[in-house]
């Protein structure tokens, strides 16, 4: 049986990408495809299926089993409850449903929530965090899917397999500037081209709360973004200092490579079940990752600080959006 799904605000970098994905998954069918400035216009990969200005109520009737908004943060919040009532599930890859506390949503974004409730115990509708490798049994459950965009995956995936030990983390990312999304233009390239590297908004930045919801506030995350003069691909380097009861355990003797060991085999065992995370020793390249689901973790180096470094790699566009977004999916349909 072939799941039906429609894109909302199906233009942008993030919809085509998924577009390029679900044409050739014939366990899927798009019956919609919505976007106001293109209606009319067919997708180049979707020929067959024209963009269409539609209400809510000629979405119902296609009759989709899932929706994916692909619309920037605000947009999925207003009309997301009229589609859960219709027994329509969603995945949303804006910001809108990433943080359950509200007030930080709304400091994060500037933006007033327009469907807070999904967050109460009582709610006719579930929610869930879509780190896929991490939240598996809650995504089961939920009627909507709050997909993580690609800093936020590349940098959890590799703090949570240890979130006990981490005293605090420093998160350093590169991405490819099709991150940037529409909006970025070709005088934006041409700066990037100029600089090779551009650091941005290097402190307080939204996804750094985002990464913190997940930790003790006095386990203090940083982060700081920067584009890199590539179109799709990203790194993280984390600088996770370890809970110095941990270094100057006596189990360990201050023995830095007998921890970064042990550290490695936790790592392993975490995701020996998972296909799209692979664990090495090896320092990975944003080439080994480009145009795949995959999220490589590289490095485990412990300095004597008790510094432990740990590379991550991912395909922002693929692992860091859609494909996540398709796992995710797949999760959510399982009966």
């Amino acid at each position: 049986m072939q799941i039906q799904y429609g894109i909302i605000g199906a233009t942008g970098h993030t919809a085509q990408e998924l577009l390029s994905l679900t044409v050739v998954d014939k366990n899927l069918k798009c019956v919609f495809l919505t976007s106001s400035s293109e209606a009319g216009n067919s997708s180049p990969f979707l020929p067959e299926q024209k963009y269409e200005k539609l209400s809510d109520a000629e979405i119902i009737k296609r009759k989709p089993d899932i929706i994916f908004y692909t619309t920037p943060h605000g947009v999925c919040m207003k009309n997301a409850k009229i589609f859960l009532d219709a027994k329509i599930k969603i995945i949303d890859l804006s910001g809108d449903f990433r943080f359950p506390n509200i007030s930080l949503f709304e400091q994060n974004y500037n933006l007033q929530h327009k469907f807070s409730e999904i967050f109460l115990e009582n709610s006719n509708h579930t929610c869930a965090y879509g780190l896929t490798e991490h939240f598996s049994e809650k995504i089961k459950k939920a009627n909507l899917v709050a997909n993580p965009g690609c800093y936020v995956t590349a940098s959890l995936n590799a703090l949570l397999p240890i979130k006990e030990k981490v005293l605090s983390a420093v998160c350093d990312g590169k991405s490819g500037y099709s991150g940037a999304g529409k909006s970025f233009s070709a005088k934006n390239i041409a700066e990037l081209e100029a600089n090779a590297c551009i650091p941005y908004k290097i402190i307080q930045h939204r996804h750094e709360a985002e990464i913190q919801q997940f930790f003790a506030p006095e386990q203090k995350i940083s982060f700081t973004p920067h584009l890199i003069n590539t179109y799709r691909g990203m790194i993280v380097t984390l600088h996770i200092f370890l809970d110095k009861k941990l270094i100057h355990n006596n189990n360990y003797n201050n023995n830095h490579q007998f921890l970064e060991n042990i550290i490695f085999q936790e790592f392993s065992e975490f995701y020996k079940n998972h296909k799209n995370i692979i664990i090495q020793k090896e320092i990975p390249k944003i080439t080994q990752v480009q145009n795949t689901n995959i999220n490589i973790l590289g490095g485990f180096e412990i300095d004597e600080s008790g510094r432990l470094v740990i590379i991550s790699a991912l395909d922002n566009l693929r692992k860091g959006a859609v494909s996540q977004a398709l796992q995710n999916m797949y999760v959510m349909m399982e009966t």
